[in-house]
């Protein structure tokens, strides 16, 4: 399947280059730019774009999300041998703090569950001081 410019050379029959519609696309941006810039406009439109936003269904987000992640883990692998080991935030830390130009790792727990995973564990052994662990 092709998109915009390639889509656009396959129909009119050559291949790459600027094609009548990109430019025709170019210019209608920039005077949706201009536009925009009156707070008029906007009042006027903004419930257009609103709506076409939320009709994006939560699955086109959902596919939005695993085209990223997959793409993401492409580029881990080809990484992970230059490290010691490598750690996905979310599997480490609830939030990542800065104080003073020094980086913290915050973990978030629950009175009734204060166990940490074994990465958790782990990286905690690692960042020591720097791993902070809050009870809420």
């Amino acid at each position: 399947m092709t998109f915009g410019k390639d889509q656009d050379a396959k129909i009119e029959g050559f291949k790459g280059g600027k094609s009548w519609s990109d430019t025709r696309n170019l210019k209608l941006s920039l005077a949706l730019k201009k536009r925009w810039k009156d707070p008029e406009y906007r009042k006027r439109h903004i419930k257009t774009i609103h709506e076409n936003i939320m009709k994006k269904t939560r699955n086109d987000f959902s596919e939005m999300g695993k085209k990223s992640r997959y793409y993401e883990n492409l580029i881990e692998k080809k990484l992970v041998s230059r490290f010691d080991m490598m750690f996905k935030p979310y599997e480490v830390c609830d939030r990542i703090c800065i104080k003073n130009g020094e980086i913290f790792f915050l973990e978030i727990k629950n009175k009734n569950n204060q166990r940490l995973t074994d990465k958790q564990r782990l990286f905690k052994n690692i960042a020591r001081e720097r791993f902070i662990m809050e009870i809420g």
